[in-house]
């Protein structure tokens, strides 16, 4: 997979822009005053953080005349990566812009991927007393992510990073379901933890991208409607709890790309289902309230990426600020941002102590389609 190449010309180039394009910046500090031409970009850069690059001239003791030459030798070298990758438009708005949509879209797409656990074909599984109802097991899902932000980010810098816009984000957990005692109820538990990196074959094909999920949550089901029996619907209403937590990293010997996340999730529910001898189909709808962070940072050795026979003026740029070695962003939603109802359905083989569950759901205000398939031992 060449996403690396691609992905981390994306990153290593955030600052170059239109050889053509330049802007004048005028610096005052210690040892004197300097007037320089860089990108526009660069020139954005450093009016933003111009206490800090002060700062340092200072503290590095820079004189005027060391500060124009490695003013010429950022532009000379920005100005002949253009010319090489035939960029017109404005890398690092683009790239930028580009993870925060990313961002985004991870607050849509991780809280889904908590939808597609712990889901159970029939609204309630019984009591545990007198005669035990549980059930225990495997889960497989995805959520459909869109990485069209990172892929319209490649293709603004003339790249193809040669993946689609869509993708799916996969959840592999294990869960556990207990029937109550007394009031008809149920209490559901689910874990999960992937690394990408530990499962050799998902590492070779998508390397040098890895991403790690870790999932923990449960939830309590009060069945209004006890449906025992064959063809006797059951319903239910519960209330559960997830937290998410991962990131996606990509890496090369130059530079590191890396968002991390985390997401609180309160599901409020409603289901109802029938058993037809062996096969239960459900329907259900849940309202979801989120709270989710996402962050991403980028470092970078400019030294080593940008085409110069001044790598020392390069590091001294990196050093004095005016090429940040590190950057970062991200984006946040509350609980209350927006509520997200979400319907979903499927149906299940209940054979004798096997359960066989195939389930899908819609996110209407996302638009996120979901999936799964659980394989349990279960008697309910």
């Amino acid at each position: 997979m060449k996403i690396i190449k691609n992905l981390t010309a994306a990153i290593l180039t955030l600052f170059a822009v239109e050889a053509l394009s330049a802007t004048s910046v005028t610096l005052t500090w210690d040892n004197g005053s300097k007037t320089i031409d860089v990108p526009d970009e660069i020139a954005s850069f450093i009016n933003d953080n111009k206490s800090d690059i002060i700062s340092k001239l200072n503290s590095n003791n820079v004189s005027a005349d060391e500060l124009a030459n490695v003013a010429g030798q950022v532009t000379s070298s920005y100005d002949d990566f253009i010319s090489k990758s035939g960029i017109s438009s404005k890398p690092y708005t683009t790239a930028k812009n580009g993870l925060n949509d990313f961002s985004k879209v991870l607050l849509d797409v991780v809280p889904n991927t908590q939808i597609q656990q712990n889901v159970w074909a029939n609204a309630w599984i019984g009591n545990l007393v007198p005669k035990p109802h549980f059930g225990f097991g495997i889960n497989a899902g995805a959520a459909l992510m869109d990485i069209s932000p990172l892929v319209k980010t490649a293709k603004n810098l003339g790249m193809n990073i040669g993946i689609a816009d869509k993708l799916a984000l996969p959840t592999v957990t294990a869960d556990l379901r207990l029937g109550g005692f007394g009031i008809p109820f149920d209490l559901g538990v689910t874990a999960m933890g992937i690394d990408s990196t530990k499962i050799s074959a998902l590492d070779t094909a998508i390397k040098p991208v890895s991403f790690d999920l870790f999932t923990i949550g449960g939830d309590f089901r009060f069945a209004f409607v006890k449906g025992e029996g064959y063809c006797k619907p059951r319903l239910s209403a519960g209330l559960g709890y997830f937290y998410t937590k991962g990131g996606v990293n990509v890496k090369s010997n130059d530079a590191e790309a890396s968002l991390g996340f985390n997401s609180n999730s309160i599901v409020l529910s409603a289901q109802a289902s029938v058993k037809v001898y062996f096969f239960v189909p459900f329907i259900g709808a849940k309202v979801m309230f989120n709270q989710t962070n996402v962050d991403w940072k980028v470092e970078a050795k400019w030294e080593k990426i940008l085409p110069s026979s001044g790598n020392d003026y390069l590091s001294q740029a990196a050093l004095w600020g005016f090429l940040p070695e590190s950057f970062s962003g991200g984006a946040s939603s509350t609980f209350f941002d927006h509520v997200r109802p979400v319907i979903f359905g499927g149906f299940a083989f209940d054979l004798f102590v096997f359960d066989l569950t195939f389930n899908a759901s819609y996110d209407f205000i996302s638009q996120i389609p979901a999936a799964g398939f659980s394989l349990r031992f279960a008697i309910n």
